[in-house]
């Protein structure tokens, strides 16, 4: 693997996550939201 190029190496790995891509992105999103509504409530208390 050390002697892969970067672009060799996302293509190893690009197919395992593709499957599963749009659930990192949902639950990142949801972190987002409720990290981000967390510091409102804090700031304005």
């Amino acid at each position: 693997m050390e002697l892969m190029t970067p672009d060799e190496f996302e293509g190893l790995l690009r197919p395992t996550f593709k499957q599963d891509e749009w659930k990192l992105v949902a639950v990142g999103a949801l972190l987002e939201f409720v990290i981000g509504e967390l510091q409102v409530h804090l700031l304005l208390t």
